[in-house]
């Protein structure tokens, strides 16, 4: 268990809905997150609540809804996932990118994505370059995630080989998450997912390749090449007929036909602009490249988000602050980017020559604007950032607001208020006694972790912390592993 804490920290902390602690306190107490773990088994508290989280989908007006799950449930699940993948060898497909392991159980790791991206590419070059083909066809799945089910899981891993047995646990643990309020198949979010869908749509690889059609996937994402003289209708027909086997639908809206010989092929597997920013000089150039590109994209009516990403992405490896302006002028860089601007901003946060940057009133006015669901992620990856930095005692207020106001408001809230939480713990406005009141009051599993951990951090133990932690402990014992720092 120990190596699936530790490689699963740094996804925890990355993801859409990064986790308040980035798992530290599970990975630095395994025998309590052991025993916290058989103590919800045995008492039929596997899985919690769940509950949904709205995400903006770049670019567009609706929302992807992400599943908030119990960090504990959220390790069971990968943990289960590590477990199949010890059977799962022939359910990996050569040309499959989008969950490709760059370490294998039980502390499994799943391969950047720029790197699969980037293999993916190589491949389709190769193929394009060879001669052989004349047409790209690229299509997806209708509502890939949510149309997983445990059912669908059980029969695709059983057709390609896994024991029954082994795939059980997982198979529970799925149908639970949904009766608990989880939005129904995989949990988008959570790395064992991409991990499990992977595996599943191992079916659809098969398939095509029996089937003799060149076929490349990332995730839900396939890139059929169709040989000169064959017929594309074809190789689409036996791509819906795999995915019928599983009991999944295309998404006919993005059927797409690429020619090879006029170049579109080759724009349809990697962005053109994002294409010539990767090139040389510009990537191995200084960061104005860079800037000149995200101006130019920010200066259109309808950025190209995908371009937007990538020169921030670039910007934040070369620790550049030159993108600050851009996303303080243009509020939408928040709203459509939120976890890229979080990462941009705490890099900056956290490296000393740029840290003064950062400006601390624009993060806290981001993180308490209420903008409805499809402003939640820019709040709470706001909030995030926040905690990078000392805020001073004015700002911290603010941000227990968020904490004390929200109280009432639905449960997709509660991952901004424990990142509201987690920050105000660094600011100069936290109290210790503040803290266990809010603790106290405020009984959501994340919010009580974050201010447990700044308590510990913070404090010498007497005789009230050792009170505090019998409090805490009594009204959740899933707290054991933070509390333990308490001792």
């Amino acid at each position: 268990m120990t190596a699936s804490v530790q490689a699963g920290q740094e996804y925890s902390r990355l993801r859409d809905i990064p986790d308040v602690l980035g798992w530290k306190d599970l990975a630095a107490q395994p025998d309590a997150t052991f025993d916290a773990l058989c103590r919800r088994a045995s008492e039929g508290r596997v899985p919690g609540a769940v509950c949904g989280f709205p995400l903006p989908k770049p670019g567009k007006d609706d929302l992807r809804r992400l599943a908030h799950l119990h960090p504990l449930d959220d390790l069971q699940l990968r943990l289960l996932a590590g477990r199949i993948l010890v059977g799962a060898a022939s359910c990996a497909h050569v040309h499959s990118f989008g969950a490709r392991l760059a370490s294998g159980p039980p502390g499994w790791q799943i391969e950047p994505s720029n790197h699969a991206w980037q293999c993916l590419r190589d491949v389709a070059s190769a193929h394009i370059d060879s001669g052989r083909y004349a047409t790209l066809v690229k299509c997806d799945i209708r509502r890939c995630y949510p149309s997983i089910s445990a059912e669908i899981v059980e029969r695709a891993l059983v057709s390609q080989g896994l024991d029954a047995k082994r795939i059980g646990p997982l198979v529970e643990l799925l149908r639970g998450l949904v009766l608990v309020g989880a939005p129904g198949g995989l949990p988008i979010g959570a790395e064992a997912s991409a991990l499990i869908a992977g595996l599943v749509l191992g079916v659809v690889d098969r398939d095509l390749a029996e089937a003799g059609l060149a076929h490349l996937r990332y995730s839900d994402d396939s890139f059929i090449f169709v040989r000169s003289g064959a017929s594309t209708a074809s190789a689409y027909d036996a791509y819906c007929a795999a995915l019928d086997s599983l009991g999944l639908e295309p998404n006919s809206e993005k059927y797409e036909e690429h020619s090879v010989a006029d170049g579109s092929a080759w724009s349809a597997v990697q962005d053109p602009t994002v294409s010539a920013l990767q090139g040389y000089p510009a990537f191995f150039g200084d960061e104005r490249h860079f800037v000149v590109a995200l101006d130019e994209e920010l200066g259109q009516d309808q950025p190209n988000w995908k371009v937007v990403s990538f020169c921030l992405g670039s910007l934040r490896y070369r620790r550049s602050p030159c993108a600050l302006p851009k996303i303080h002028d243009c509020p939408a860089v928040l709203l459509n980017l939120p976890r890229q601007v979080g990462r941009y901003m705490a890099e900056l946060s956290e490296n000393r020559p740029t840290h003064h940057e950062v400006d601390q009133d624009w993060l806290v006015e981001q993180a308490t604007a209420d903008r409805g669901d499809a402003g939640l992620a820019a709040q709470l990856h706001a909030c995030e950032a926040a905690s990078r930095v000392r805020l001073g005692k004015a700002n911290g207020q603010r941000l227990e607001e968020i904490i004390i106001g929200s109280s009432s408001c639905a449960a997709q809230q509660v991952p901004v208020r424990a990142a509201a939480a987690h920050a105000w713990a660094q600011s100069r406005a936290y109290r210790r006694r503040r803290a266990e009141d809010l603790a106290e009051e405020f009984g959501h599993y994340n919010i009580r972790r974050a201010l447990i951990d700044a308590i510990a951090t913070k404090c010498q133990r007497s005789s009230k912390t050792h009170s505090f932690r019998q409090k805490m402990w009594s009204a959740d014992h899933d707290l054991e592993p933070v509390l333990e720092r308490l001792r």
